[in-house]
């Protein structure tokens, strides 16, 4: 896929983030998230944008790190990142989100595409260029998870890129809107509000 058109979503994804969270007016509110209130789903993309950076400092030293969790060791390790985050609020949580995801987005126009970031059980090595089809949807996925939370909606410019990044784990995803498969390829339901 074209690299312009994956760092253009990569830091819409960011950007939706940032734009949303000036809406959730109470940060204790569930999301669609498991059970995620709206401050540890800001501090679970910080988290994650974190460990994107330690990924690609091995990567870029030629030591790309193995046996990278996923399922449920990924749950896990997402969990004990949320623990060890100091107490802050929502908005400050995406405040260092956005700096340190821009920070990540940097790098990454300065890197080999072709270069593996590391090993995941039951997907192999990736590239620095899967690996960031993966952060898009991250970040446009959770930009969802907390615009539904504060009662909109997002949606991305280019779902297609995000789908890809979704293409790349193991299990089948439904032919449909790119969007729409997309969330529910997420585990997500487009209805969320309305059901709670």
């Amino acid at each position: 896929m074209d690299a312009v058109r994956v760092l253009a979503a990569y830091d819409e994804g960011v950007k939706a983030i940032e734009a949303v969270s000036p809406a959730v007016a109470d940060w204790n509110a569930s999301t669609p998230c498991a059970a995620w209130r709206c401050v540890d789903l800001a501090g679970h993309v910080l988290c994650v944008a974190r460990y994107y950076h330690r990924l690609l400092d091995a990567a870029v030293t030629g030591h790309p790190l193995s046996d990278r969790p996923r399922g449920m060791a990924l749950a896990v390790m997402n969990g004990q990142d949320l623990v060890e985050l100091p107490e802050t609020s929502g908005p400050e949580r995406i405040r260092d989100f956005v700096r340190t995801a821009t920070a990540y987005g940097d790098r990454l126009r300065d890197n080999d595409w072709d270069t593996s970031v590391g090993a995941w059980a039951g997907i192999g090595r990736l590239t620095i260029a899967e690996h960031i089809l993966l952060a898009v949807g991250e970040w446009h996925i959770h930009a969802w998870d907390l615009a539904r939370a504060a009662g909109g909606d997002h949606q991305p410019a280019d779902a297609e890129v995000v789908l890809a990044g979704l293409r790349i784990l193991p299990g089948s995803l439904p032919n449909g809107e790119p969007w729409a498969v997309a969330l529910q390829g997420a585990g997500r339901f487009p209805d969320w509000k309305m059901r709670h």
